[in-house]
């Protein structure tokens, strides 16, 4: 069960890269990176290097995936529906990836550092600013930006993505929530002392995420960060005196209100069409609620089918309902949204701590329910990195309060 020390610093690097690639866009590479990880786990359980301490999550994240097999039997072979087998190999590579990183992470002496895990998250704030700030530049945006224009409506917002980019993804949305979950992550190490991250480091690292959201234009992921950023900034005057802390609260929920009311006013647009993201998104969760239940919505209709659906009630192209559980329960169904959210629910619970209940609710837990009540299909690479990156932080706070 011993790993070497070359080994351990090798795996770390090597899963550090693994979760950076998902922000490349014009090439896969996390699918082989994905692969190879999988199998490097298969092949140390059988030399009986790994210790499979199962735990709940565990369990029912493997049921989901079984689920997802069968489902797609069902729905291919009896219901005759489209099935989107590109997503069910996306689902399996996804979730097997994250379990087979938590057996290796739990089940072995391997050491990650804290250093390193900081290093790495401020390399993708900084690679991400550097490549949207080019794209302003490249294409004289930040006119643009600063009169309205591209502020105006949704179509405006989306010029963002005519222009090509190194790092990120093709659609600015996904490019911003992708960046929002890893960022979310440095705001709450930032919260705890053990990562010892100076403090001018800290803060111009949070202003260059802050700033990254904002250019990237997603109301989404914009909405995710306000959470935690207030949350963190108010958690950090907790030792001040308490006269001095009651008036620097008093001035900044004020100054807070009035910077939110001028933000609200210049990124959130809510028209009622079909042009506005927002609009969009309340229609179609409307024809699914009243629809849903005239499908085979016990087991499921098969992955890939609210595509169908949506183009069929909407005669355009929208690859899910932009709402993780709504979309897992149209697909899944019944079985395979409980499945979910019990998996969910159970992670959670293996990772809260009482004493950092409040951290893990405002800076993990409700930022990541704004983002997938919004988007994204619920098995994604990126919520998949994020999680992992959670398992590699409770596994260094496990190890610092052994050496208490």
């Amino acid at each position: 069960m011993n790993l070497r020390n070359k080994s351990n610093t090798k795996y770390e690097l090597f899963i550090y890269f693994v979760l950076f690639s998902i922000f490349i866009r014009d090439f896969k590479i996390y699918i082989p990176l994905f692969v190879l990880n999988i199998l490097y786990v298969i092949y140390l359980i059988f030399k009986k290097e790994i210790h499979i301490n199962l735990k709940k999550w565990n369990i029912t994240l493997a049921l989901f995936i079984i689920w997802t097999v069968i489902n797609t039997i069902i729905a291919s072979f009896i219901f005759k529906h489209p099935v989107y087998y590109s997503n069910v190999i996306k689902l399996l590579l996804n979730m097997s990836f994250l379990l087979s990183t938590y057996f290796v992470v739990d089940g072995t002496n391997m050491k990650f550092h804290k250093k390193t895990l900081v290093r790495f998250l401020e390399f993708i704030i900084l690679i991400n600013f550097i490549q949207i700030i080019y794209i302003y530049f490249d294409g004289k945006l930040f006119n643009d930006f600063f009169s309205g224009a591209l502020t105006e409506s949704s179509d405006a917002a989306y010029t963002i993505s005519s222009y090509h980019n190194i790092i990120g993804a093709e659609n600015k949305n996904i490019w911003a929530t992708k960046f929002a979950l890893i960022y979310m992550i440095y705001l709450y190490i930032c919260a705890f002392d053990n990562f010892n991250i100076n403090l001018i480091e800290k803060i111009s690292f949070i202003i260059l995420g802050i700033v990254t959201v904002v250019l990237l234009l997603s109301r989404t992921a914009q909405v995710a960060i306000i959470i935690p950023i207030v949350f963190l900034a108010f958690y950090s005057m907790r030792n001040l005196n308490y006269k001095y802390r009651i008036g620097i609260y008093a001035v900044s929920g004020i100054l807070f209100l009035g910077a939110l009311f001028v933000f609200f006013d210049k990124f959130f647009h809510l028209e009622f069409n079909m042009t506005d993201g927002g609009f969009t998104r309340l229609y179609i969760w409307k024809e699914f609620i009243i629809s849903v239940f005239d499908t085979h919505f016990i087991v499921g209709n098969g992955i890939g089918y609210s595509a169908y659906f949506i183009q069929d009630i909407l005669g355009r192209f929208e690859s899910n309902l932009h709402n993780v559980f709504l979309n897992i329960f149209f697909e899944l169904g019944i079985i395979g949204i409980v499945l979910y959210i019990t998996f969910i629910i159970q992670f959670f619970k293996d990772f809260i701590t009482r004493k950092n209940i409040l951290k893990n609710l405002f800076m993990i837990i409700f930022p990541m329910l704004a983002i997938v009540c919004l988007q994204y299909l619920g098995y994604d690479n990126d919520l998949v990195v994020t999680l992992t990156l959670l398992i590699i932080i409770n596994m260094i706070m496990k190890k610092d309060e052994q050496r208490i």
